[in-house]
């Protein structure tokens, strides 16, 4: 990933006021962040100009999105992270949910009301009582845990219910997505994807693996069933796709025998630049090593 920097044209040159150095976003499915850039040094005519850098690789992407200018307000103050909440295995009913707030006004606050909500359910509200200067953060954790026990998809909602704060758009998260990845501990273990996706995902750059029934040239059927995991279940992959399937999580620690994998595979790829392999991690996906 490359740079996005932003620049002001005062008349008689630009000026950098901000810069993002390299990649923001984990993965394809995270939400879009906020920024806030203050302009108050600046005065009369002047212009705005978003400046990419492209970095050592080839499948970068820069998007802006929801510009605003505007006074800054007495009350604003608004969420602009989830931070204890991230996809893992074997989630519990009782998982922490805490949230950054940022105080966007030019007033101090310190009474904040704040809420969250799971997959469109019930709210959950609660009040920061921390003094919170203008343009300072704070970390909260809300009394009231989330219950992700069940594995799939969550989203999770937070807002601010500040009165008098008149600038919604900055009051919330964009819709943040977490999976309760399911756990494995009964061997042997099968899947044919004949009774849905299995807790398999996938995820990376430009992916185009897709659950379903096989419907390309190459690749018109599954190896058994209708079912399967494709990297474009109708045609070929992307170009500039760096993408994963990823297991459930497996846990071997009642095994007494070395375990084995196997899988039915077929595959056409480019013979000058194109390949793919099997990974192992042991520590929760944060590094991966080939088999």
């Amino acid at each position: 990933m490359g740079d996005l920097n932003i620049d002001i044209d005062t008349g008689s040159s630009w000026v950098t006021i901000a810069s993002f150095i390299g990649q923001q976003q984990a993965s394809q499915t995270a939400p879009w962040k906020i920024a806030d850039i203050d302009l108050s040094s600046f005065s009369g005519i002047i212009r705005i100009r978003f400046r990419g850098k492209t970095g050592a690789g080839f499948t970068s992407d820069i998007a802006i999105d929801d510009i605003m200018i505007y006074d800054k307000p007495e009350n604003d103050v608004g969420v602009i992270a989830i931070d204890s909440l991230v996809t893992g295995c074997a989630l519990s009913a009782n998982e922490s949910v805490m949230i950054r707030v940022k105080n966007f006004g030019g007033f101090a606050q310190d009474t904040i009301p704040v809420a969250y909500r799971v997959n469109g359910g019930g709210t959950i509200v609660d009040t920061i009582f921390a003094l919170l200067n203008p343009g300072d953060t704070v970390m909260f954790t809300f009394s009231g845990s989330a219950d992700l026990s069940i594995p799939g998809s969550y989203i999770i909602d937070s807002w601010t219910q500040l009165s008098g704060d008149t600038v919604f758009s900055n009051d919330s998260t964009p819709a943040y997505a977490i999976e309760n990845i399911p756990v494995i501990s009964s061997f042997p273990y099968s899947e044919d994807y004949e009774s849905g996706y299995g807790g398999w995902m996938s995820s990376g750059l430009n992916s185009s693996w897709g659950y379903g029934s096989p419907a390309g040239t190459f690749i018109p059927n599954a190896a058994s069933g209708v079912n399967a995991w494709v990297s474009n279940l109708s045609g070929a992959y992307n170009d500039n796709e760096l993408s994963y399937l990823v297991s459930p999580c497996l846990d071997f620690s009642s095994l007494t025998f070395d375990p084995r994998i196997g899988f039915s595979h077929i595959f056409k790829t480019e013979s000058c630049c194109d390949e793919g392999w099997v990974e192992y991690s042991i520590d929760g996906g944060t590094t991966w090593s080939k088999l």
